[in-house]
Protein backbone atom coordinates (compact mmCIF):
# COMPACT_ATOMS: atom_id res chain seq x y z
CA UNK A 1 0.00 0.00 0.00
CA UNK A 2 2.92 2.38 0.64
CA UNK A 3 4.52 1.58 -2.37
CA UNK A 4 1.61 2.52 -4.62
CA UNK A 5 0.71 6.18 -2.61
CA UNK A 6 4.31 6.37 -3.17
CA UNK A 7 4.13 6.38 -6.77
CA UNK A 8 0.86 8.11 -7.15
CA UNK A 9 2.37 11.12 -5.21
CA UNK A 10 5.85 10.85 -7.87
CA UNK A 11 2.99 11.17 -10.54
CA UNK A 12 1.06 13.95 -8.73
CA UNK A 13 4.65 16.11 -8.02
CA UNK A 14 5.89 15.03 -12.08
CA UNK A 15 2.64 16.15 -13.76
CA UNK A 16 2.82 20.06 -11.41
CA UNK A 17 6.72 19.96 -12.73
CA UNK A 18 5.77 19.48 -16.46
CA UNK A 19 2.71 22.15 -15.57
CA UNK A 20 4.89 24.82 -13.96
CA UNK A 21 7.88 24.17 -16.84
CA UNK A 22 4.91 25.07 -19.66
CA UNK A 23 3.63 28.02 -18.07
CA UNK A 24 7.26 28.98 -17.65
CA UNK A 25 7.34 28.72 -21.40
CA UNK A 26 4.28 31.03 -22.18
CA UNK A 27 5.53 33.82 -20.33
CA UNK A 28 7.81 36.00 -22.87
CA UNK A 29 9.50 39.28 -21.27
CA UNK A 30 8.16 42.43 -23.77
CA UNK A 31 10.63 43.65 -25.90
CA UNK A 32 11.53 47.49 -25.41
CA UNK A 33 11.08 49.98 -27.84
CA UNK A 34 13.34 52.62 -28.38
CA UNK A 35 12.99 56.20 -27.86
CA UNK A 36 13.87 56.84 -31.38
CA UNK A 37 10.97 54.68 -32.99
CA UNK A 38 8.58 55.38 -29.94
CA UNK A 39 9.39 59.00 -31.01
CA UNK A 40 8.65 57.72 -34.63
CA UNK A 41 5.84 56.16 -34.50
CA UNK A 42 3.92 56.65 -31.14
CA UNK A 43 1.25 59.51 -32.74
CA UNK A 44 -0.82 59.86 -30.02
CA UNK A 45 2.58 59.99 -27.67
CA UNK A 46 0.63 57.70 -24.64
CA UNK A 47 4.14 56.36 -24.47
CA UNK A 48 3.36 53.11 -26.09
CA UNK A 49 2.20 51.56 -29.63
CA UNK A 50 -1.00 50.87 -30.49
CA UNK A 51 -2.00 48.19 -33.07
CA UNK A 52 -2.11 51.16 -36.11
CA UNK A 53 1.55 52.28 -34.91
CA UNK A 54 3.00 48.81 -35.05
CA UNK A 55 1.60 48.10 -38.25
CA UNK A 56 3.05 51.60 -40.01
CA UNK A 57 6.40 50.61 -37.92
CA UNK A 58 6.26 47.09 -39.87
CA UNK A 59 5.52 48.37 -43.06
CA UNK A 60 8.14 50.11 -43.16
CA UNK A 61 10.35 47.85 -41.68
CA UNK A 62 9.37 45.32 -44.56
CA UNK A 63 9.63 48.17 -47.24
CA UNK A 64 13.44 48.49 -45.93
CA UNK A 65 15.95 47.15 -47.94
CA UNK A 66 17.80 43.61 -46.39
CA UNK A 67 21.09 43.28 -46.39
CA UNK A 68 22.37 40.88 -49.06
CA UNK A 69 23.70 37.64 -47.31
CA UNK A 70 27.23 36.37 -47.73
CA UNK A 71 27.94 32.95 -49.34
CA UNK A 72 28.78 30.58 -46.75
CA UNK A 73 32.44 29.30 -47.38
CA UNK A 74 32.93 25.78 -47.62
CA UNK A 75 35.66 23.74 -46.68
CA UNK A 76 38.00 22.89 -49.18
CA UNK A 77 37.42 18.98 -49.21
CA UNK A 78 40.72 17.74 -50.49
CA UNK A 79 43.62 19.97 -49.07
Amino acid sequence: MKTKSLVVIAGILALMGVAHAEDAKEKKPKKEISPELLEKYDKDKDGKLSKEEKAEMNKDKAAEPKPEKKPKKQADAGN
